[in-house]
């Protein structure tokens, strides 16, 4: 838990993910081969380059944030949404926005003694909203600009019965995966060669996937990320797992069936506990891109139940963190078809 809750304090939003595609560099290099970036930011390890099939494992950096839209002449500062953010969670929420220097805020909203009944009853739009620094407009402009990005401010704290909550654990949670698979499966004497791709911008596009898939072009692919946990929001929906029920392995036409299988075959044999995922379509995951890159690659989908998505208060099991790094590992340990 703690180096997960090290993972999430690390900021990064899509297109910003300098700090933390340095940080996990270093962290890949105690395990693999070598380790080298791209030119957008995508990092990528390698363990026994040249050794057989290539296997890639994969998991995004990036987190949801905000951006300076502008400054008006009081000192209010108004923003847009970088990936999918719901307005609601926004009022009341800390920041900081990176400019020249660090400079923390908080985003206000109008007092309820102030609304009239229809704005009561209205939900919050990002445009009507602001981040409040304490400084004025010629006081900002000589620490920020426009199109600075925003991240929140968010300790990671420790729930009961193994549980974490914490911004960014979408999808922080996977890279802790990534990086422990390569400890993991560092020095065995396996017949792949394995390559651990730490990818930007997923939150706003896919986009980092897409890149590095078509450099690495690996012979298979499987992706790790988060899936919805059941909570009083989401028990109308099928696909919401309880957490602490293990790994989430998708199905369906986004993901290869005999990788799938493989997963889930390796997950009975060891008695790691496992649901099946069913993705009827677009997975909303990495291996979206990954699959059509080039003459395509068969993908796998791993998952992790997480309650609260996309918020600053987002909560996820450790032993379900666990359950997708020994099913990945033990699945490459004892072979898989590709």
């Amino acid at each position: 838990m703690e180096d997960l809750m090290k993972l999430c304090s690390f900021e990064g939003i899509s297109g910003f993910e300098f700090e933390i595609g340095n940080k996990v560099c270093n962290m890949l290099r105690q395990h693999c081969d070598f380790v080298d970036t791209d030119v957008l930011g995508n990092v990528v390890g390698v363990i026994g380059k040249g050794r057989g099939k290539k296997i890639m494992i994969e998991a995004h950096l990036d987190e949801i944030g905000l951006m300076v839209k502008n400054i008006d002449d009081k000192g209010f500062i108004s923003f847009v949404k970088i990936g999918g953010i719901n307005p609601a969670t926004l009022p009341a929420a800390e920041v900081f926005i990176h400019g020249k220097e660090k400079v923390f805020g908080v985003i206000g909203s109008k007092p309820p003694h102030l609304q009239t009944e229809e704005e009561s009853k209205k939900n919050y739009k990002t445009d009507e909203m602001y981040i409040d620094a304490g400084f004025s407009r010629e006081e900002l402009l000589g620490k920020i600009q426009i199109g600075d990005a925003i991240t929140f401010v968010s300790k990671p704290v420790r729930l009961q019965n193994e549980k974490m909550a914490s911004k960014s654990i979408d999808n922080r949670m996977g890279i802790w995966c990534l990086i422990e698979c390569a400890k993991r499966l560092k020095g065995k004497d396996l017949p792949y060669e394995l390559v651990f791709l730490a990818a930007v911008q997923e939150e706003v596009g896919l986009r980092g996937a897409k890149v590095a898939s078509y450099s690495i072009n690996p012979d298979a692919a499987i992706v790790i990320d988060v899936t919805h946990g059941i909570s009083p929001y989401t028990e109308s929906s099928s696909n919401a797992f309880p957490l602490g029920c293990g790994v989430a392995v998708g199905v369906g036409p986004n993901l290869h069936p005999s990788l799938s299988k493989a997963l889930i075959d390796t997950a009975k044999k060891h008695e790691i506990p496992h649901v099946i995922e069913v993705c009827a379509g677009n997975s909303g995951t990495d291996a979206w891109a990954i699959q059509i890159t080039k003459k395509g690659i068969p993908c796998a989908l791993v998952s992790v139940p997480l309650r609260y998505m996309h918020t600053q208060v987002e909560t996820v099991c450790m032993s379900d963190i666990e359950a997708v790094a020994s099913t990945i590992c033990s699945t490459i340990e004892e072979g898989m078809e590709c």
